[in-house]
């Protein structure tokens, strides 16, 4: 009622519509990270970082905006032609413009049937080389602006594909770092974004250079300083600049996708994966529900029956005549095959000689305790460079050895700083304490303004505050520091226990035969 008030019938409408819309989309979106119950979500800012600059794929990702800043400089082409080449009356350019508009709706409908078809990374290297063909097009075809139009129509038709597509890639590119590195850091990939915005900053003097070059700069002696585009020849050779610059960023945005291997079938086995690691670390922390175990066990058992199943010959179904609905059977056969051989892979990860091997250091790590950190140093880099790389497996396990050396001279380094007569375990629930007295005190001032309590009751409420804060960031700098002393430990009793649920495999199979 306040809104038709205020604002009137019709638009009160409008507006409820979209509230509903808005509600009907939050209530539809499911959650998808995967995560143990007990798993922590607070990881240090440094080891979040260096995990996140160890992803390859959002290197990959990252570099093909980067090097397609240039492909944005045909936006101005239409309103350029209509302004200052007069290739269209007012009423024309209103038509041009909702029609370009409307080119993004066919990305939005399409999009998840591509995917789905071919996977993400052929549809976007496809999308990539059809904007690169539409962009040069534009060229040859510049007398008419309908042309025109319709090669920039095809462009925005291939840039909304890459607009559904770099969101979900986005979201593969997460749950790969979360399989890698076992940690959700969803938020690191923000900050380490950043550096794009020093890459901006390098390259956004490139169109400006473009425009100076042309006539158009601040005291070019027109009182508008694009007024120097009425001069025809100025303006298609200034035009024809920018559809090679554009061409040019299309082709070098589609470079970094060719090696963008995050296949469909490897991020589906991720997501199992991730399940099963979950399943395996609640159930050895004594937190694992029926409704859990019974999904991820059920995983595992189609994934043993479709592993004994076998893969299908497609050339011999294609031979005997096969239809297409039987083909697209063999496929998902196939594919189910594929991403079933990596779950049974993760079951039995422990089992294999590079496990083992980094199951000796964990043990060896644990064994000396808080002092043997102490007794790290660059040597431990050394020989783990050492280590044989003839194999694949080879190659893996020295990379892995080479990374938990120099996770442990880490460790040296920053428990000979913090703790150089030797380590105090920090005392975890001083710190709970300090956290359940602030928000105690936090509570309380809340309550004491709603009672609108005197200036000096507020004021002594605030010193107490005060004294809390400090004590609590006192106790979380010791926290870090002791984190960081440790974490070489941390990490190999996390390997231990890994190790230790992963063992426990046969327990949760005849729990799951006692549950059907």
């Amino acid at each position: 009622l306040r809104l038709r008030k205020h604002i009137g019938g019709e638009h009160a409408r409008i507006v409820l519509s979209v509230l509903a819309l808005i509600a009907l989309v939050y209530a539809q979106t499911k959650e998808k990270i995967i995560i143990a119950k007990t798993q922590p979500m607070k990881v240090k800012f440094g080891d979040a970082l260096r995990e996140v600059a160890k992803n390859k794929y959002f290197w990959i990702i990252s570099l093909a905006g980067w090097l397609g800043f240039l492909e944005t400089c045909t936006f101005v082409i239409l309103q350029w032609l209509y302004n200052y080449a007069h290739l269209c009356t007012a009423q024309e350019y209103a038509v041009i413009t909702v029609l370009k508009g409307t080119a993004y709706v066919w990305g939005m409908v399409l999009a998840p049937f591509a995917i789905k078809r071919w996977g993400k990374k052929k549809v976007l290297i496809a999308t990539n080389l059809f904007n690169i063909l539409f962009l040069a097009l534009v060229y040859p075809l510049l007398g008419s602006i309908w042309t025109v139009l319709i090669c920039m129509y095809f462009n925005s038709i291939a840039d909304s594909f890459i607009l559904i597509l770099n969101p979900a890639i986005q979201a593969d590119i997460r749950d790969y770092q979360h399989y890698k590195s076992g940690e959700r850091i969803d938020g690191m990939f923000g900050a380490v974004a950043l550096i794009g915005s020093f890459v901006t900053m390098g390259t956004s003097s490139i169109l400006p250079a473009v425009y100076e070059k042309y006539g158009i700069f601040s005291g070019n002696g027109h009182e508008n300083m694009y007024d120097v585009l009425y001069d025809l020849p100025t303006l298609y050779k200034l035009v024809g600049v920018l559809v090679i610059l554009s061409t040019v960023g299309a082709a070098l945005n589609a470079i970094p996708y060719f090696f963008y291997d995050l296949s469909e079938v490897k991020q589906k086995a991720i997501i199992k994966i991730l399940k099963i690691r979950a399943m395996f670390e609640d159930y050895g922390n004594g937190v694992l529900t029926d409704k859990d175990m019974t999904e991820t066990m059920r995983i595992i058992r189609d994934a043993k029956e479709s592993v004994a199943a076998g893969k299908v010959d497609l050339k011999a179904v294609r031979t005997e005549g096969g239809k297409r609905k039987e083909l697209k059977a063999a496929r998902a056969r196939n594919e189910d095959y594929e991403i079933s051989v990596l779950v049974l892979e993760e079951i039995e990860r422990f089992t294999t000689e590079e496990a083992k091997a980094r199951l000796k250091w964990a043990e060896s790590i644990v064994a000396n305790g808080y002092e043997g950190i102490r007794a790290l140093s660059q040597a431990d880099i050394e020989a783990a460079r050492a280590l044989p790389q003839d194999t694949k497996q080879e190659r893996e396990r020295r990379k892995e050895a080479i990374r938990d050396a120099k996770l442990g001279v880490r460790s040296q380094c920053a428990m000979n700083k913090y703790y150089p007569n030797g380590i105090v375990v920090f005392d975890q629930k001083a710190l709970d304490d300090g956290y359940d007295q602030l928000n105690a005190l936090i509570e309380k001032k809340s309550a004491m303004l709603k009672e609108k309590a005197s200036k000096d009751a507020l004021s002594a409420v605030d010193k107490e505050l005060n004294a809390i804060e400090q004590t609590v960031k006192a106790l979380n700098q010791e926290c870090q520091q002791f984190a960081e002393s440790v974490k070489v430990l941390t990490v190999a009793e996390k390997y231990l226990k890994e190790a230790k649920n992963y063992a426990k495999f046969g327990e949760l199979d005849q729990m799951y035969d006692e549950s059907k």
